[in-house]
């Protein structure tokens, strides 16, 4: 990959090369011009001298000497000032462009305080069952016994598990609505099975709102429907055996669908997810959003390097998952290019997108233009 500068190097107002040459030009202009006059000015004032009709004594020619390079040592003093004054005047542009710099980095680390918390604090109410086992012997027969002891226990995922468990959740939903609808001639079926399995575990299928995902389709409303009641088939048979029975067999056929959570499964997710996205999404744009004069397009990218190192794996495959129901759409489009310039999603797992539409079609274009400049969009591609 090719090399980028550091985020934190100072942007100088006029390049340091410009000011060394400039200086050098300078000194060497004054020393030529001051051996010059040292060297023939005396002589050439004692002929002007005599030529007038002087008397070449040294008041009269010192006078001379002095009034006449007076204005030249005053010119050369303005020079200086003048000088002197536009370093000034650069510091306090510096001053002032270090100045919006701070203020900048100061809200970004706060926002970037604020998304730990917000990770830190997701949680889902899980359940599970705990067993024990106990020796004892039979007052009957003496010999010894195995007793066996269930007990229902809550189970709390919290922090960036939850992100682990939401997408084998999703791929759930995937699988079962694909079987479902896999007799059914529908027009870029992945994508659409991606948006509506996405947009029912943001929503939960118990949701009434969401009846629709794409009404060009005649049978759209039907699709939904029949998604929604075999989901919720196996919603009932997860949460009876207490998340024991973590598969669920596809009617018709041998295959099973693992449901591996440890929660009520297909509930949906929008009071945590949609804050997260929200104040996700504002982090990047504010850092994309800051004038050139303030940073530069490589130091962007240094900066959203520290976010995205932030964001764990299956935080960035979620985040796939989320632009391409159409929630998330906004990551990637004729505006924004967070996706493919910043690479908000290039520590994502691409083996783990292979139930569903593959970034590299998905992203085909911008992938060329990538590796134009000798680089990959995905860290599984370097």
């Amino acid at each position: 990959m090719g090399k980028s500068k550091s985020a934190f190097e100072e942007t100088r107002i006029v390049p340091r090369w410009l000011e060394v040459i400039f200086i050098i030009l300078f000194i060497i202009l004054v020393t030529y011009i001051g051996n010059y006059l040292l060297d023939n000015w005396p002589a050439y004032i004692v002929r002007m001298g005599k030529s007038q009709g002087f008397e070449t004594v040294s008041g009269t020619i010192g006078d001379t000497y002095g009034g006449t390079l007076g204005p030249i040592i005053a010119f050369i003093a303005a020079i200086l000032t003048f000088f002197a004054f536009w370093i000034q005047y650069q510091a306090n542009l510096q001053q002032k462009k270090d100045l919006k710099v701070e203020r900048f980095e100061n809200k970004f680390f706060e926002l970037l305080r604020l998304y730990k918390e917000t990770v830190s604090e997701m949680s889902i109410d899980g359940y599970d069952i705990s067993i024990t086992s106990k020796k004892t012997f039979s007052r009957n027969s003496g010999e010894e016994i195995l007793e066996r002891t269930e007990e229902y226990v809550t189970k709390i995922i919290t922090g960036r598990k939850v992100f682990v468990t939401n997408f084998y959740e999703l791929k759930a939903f995937y699988e079962i609505c694909e079987h479902e609808l896999h007799l059914d001639i529908i027009k870029d079926k992945p994508r659409y099975l991606i948006k509506l399995s996405y947009i029912l575990f943001f929503n939960g299928v118990g949701n009434p709102v969401v009846k629709n995902i794409d009404k060009t389709l005649p049978l759209d409303s039907a699709y939904v429907l029949r998604c929604k009641n075999a989901l919720d088939i196996a919603r009932q048979q997860h949460v009876q055996s207490r998340g024991q029975s973590n598969s669920y067999q596809l009617p018709g056929t041998e295959r099973k669908v693992g449901i591996l959570i440890k929660y009520k499964p297909f509930s949906g997710h929008s009071t945590k997810l949609g804050q997260y996205y929200r104040h996700l999404f504002y982090m990047v744009k504010y850092v994309v959003g800051q004038p050139n004069n303030v940073l530069k397009g490589y130091q962007k990218r240094e900066y959203l390097r520290i976010v995205r190192a932030q964001l764990s794996s299956f935080e960035q495959l979620m985040l796939y998952f989320n632009y391409l129901s159409g929630y998330g759409n906004r990551w990637e489009d004729e505006e924004n290019s967070f996706f493919a310039e910043f690479r908000m999603i290039h520590n994502m797992p691409l083996e783990l997108t292979d139930f569903t539409i593959d970034p590299h079609v998905e992203f085909e274009k911008q992938i060329e233009k990538i590796r134009a400049k000798n680089e990959e969009m995905f860290e599984y591609d370097e």
